[in-house]
């Protein structure tokens, strides 16, 4: 006897399931906005960022040179700048203006002055020096610039030293020892080349991933209540299903879909671009599967928010910014205000960014993310506890017959 009321029991919950989980898949089906936001959206923006972003780094920037001195000692100089990855020498001038000319065009993203008395001071065993005027207005062509003229500046410079040490009797090896007796040898984890959309990539698609599924929640909230339901978690004819039901029903076509969507950028768009996957895909699918799941709850509570559609859109975009900035791939997290780092710890794509990262690139294991993923949790909890009360909210006035 309790053998088979479990058994209804379980049929019954599994059948409301089902029916709410095919009404929403038709609610979802027959709305051309919010198609567009859950399912068109993929079809090109996980390969449109890949493909800006395809060169990953900033190579061969062109900058000037305003060549002062005109000596032997300048023209190896601008050779060694010219030969390095990343500028390339496309002006040799003789003045200044001319170059602030060019600058200000935007035909070139840097200058160098080799002054007069270059090659004077370095046959004189004085310390002379190069002025280098970059664009910082842009921090990867400002960096990449940089880079160029210290490297070929210190390579000289590097040379000048061993020679000047040769001179005086020591061998090529113990001159070497004696310019640089602390020798560094860096080693780059994780992102050996500094590619840059290896090092963002990650955020923008859990960025896309959140906005898009937070406003195709919201279009369908917005609309049931133009339409005068009683609410979008409460679907007509449904309000004698139990609570969970509903719910279960209601988030298991965005889970099914965005589930999809994951593999597809994950294991597809990565692979193509080759993207790091380091972590072991059981954890990666874990922590996909917590951000939705917290991602979902979120997504219902706010729905009551809306009581137009088209409020979601700008409302939803902007916790997207946020989301980003404060997942701390982009800026220390040590370095965000406690306030605005405490708000944003509600907003899944913070640690469900987080979490990725660490498994995707460092090859974290399950007790290195422990944080976030009890952070995801604790939002699915939370946001689960506020979409069930208010269900049960809703379903009391209307026992009592009060329009909410």
């Amino acid at each position: 006897m309790i053998l088979r009321d479990l058994i209804e029991a379980i049929a019954k919950f599994a059948g409301d399931t089902w029916e709410v989980m095919v009404d929403e898949i038709r609610n979802i089906a027959s709305d051309w906005g919010v198609l567009l936001f859950l399912v068109g959206a993929f079809g090109s923006y996980p390969l449109l960022y890949p493909f800006i972003y395809i060169n990953e780094l900033v190579r061969e920037v062109p900058v000037a040179v305003v060549d002062l001195s005109n000596t032997a000692s300048s023209r190896q100089l601008i050779r060694m700048l010219d030969s390095t990855e990343s500028v390339t020498v496309s002006r040799q001038l003789t003045g200044l203006e001319e170059a602030k000319r060019d600058f200000f065009a935007g035909q070139i993203s840097g200058i160098m002055v080799v002054p007069e008395d270059f090659e004077e001071r370095i046959l004189r065993n004085q310390q002379t020096s190069v002025l280098a005027y970059l664009d910082a207005s842009y921090f990867m062509v400002y960096r990449q610039v940089l880079r160029g003229i210290s490297l070929a500046s210190g390579t000289m410079s590097a040379g000048i030293e061993i020679k000047r040490l040769s001179a005086k009797g020591l061998s090529e090896e113990a001159a070497n020892s004696a310019r640089d007796p602390l020798r560094l040898s860096s080693v780059a984890l994780f992102n050996p080349a500094g590619g840059y959309a290896t090092y963002v990539m990650i955020g923008i698609m859990f960025s896309l991933l959140q906005q898009s599924l937070l406003i195709g929640i919201g279009l369908l909230g917005g609309t049931a209540r133009e339409r005068d339901a009683s609410h979008y978690l409460i679907p007509p004819g449904f309000e004698n299903k139990g609570v969970l039901p509903v719910l279960l029903g209601k988030g298991l076509p965005f889970f099914l879909l965005y589930a999809l969507h994951a593999i597809y950028i994950f294991m597809i768009v990565f692979k193509v671009f080759d993207y790091p996957m380091r972590g072991s895909l059981g954890l990666s699918a874990f922590v996909v599967f917590s951000f939705l799941a917290a991602l979902i709850a979120l997504g219902f509570t706010m729905a009551s928010l809306f009581r137009y559609r088209e409020t979601a859109i700008p409302l939803l975009l902007a916790i997207s910014l946020p989301s980003v900035l404060s997942s701390g791939f982009s800026w220390p997290v040590e370095a965000i205000p406690p306030v605005l780092r405490f708000l944003t710890c509600f907003i899944p794509g913070v640690p469900g960014t987080d979490a990725m990262i660490r498994v995707s690139q460092m090859g974290a294991g399950l007790h290195d993310v422990s944080t976030p993923l009890i952070m995801l949790w604790g939002q699915v909890l939370l946001y689960s506890t506020c979409s069930i009360l208010i269900v049960r909210r809703i379903l009391r006035r209307q026992r009592e017959g009060i329009e909410m």
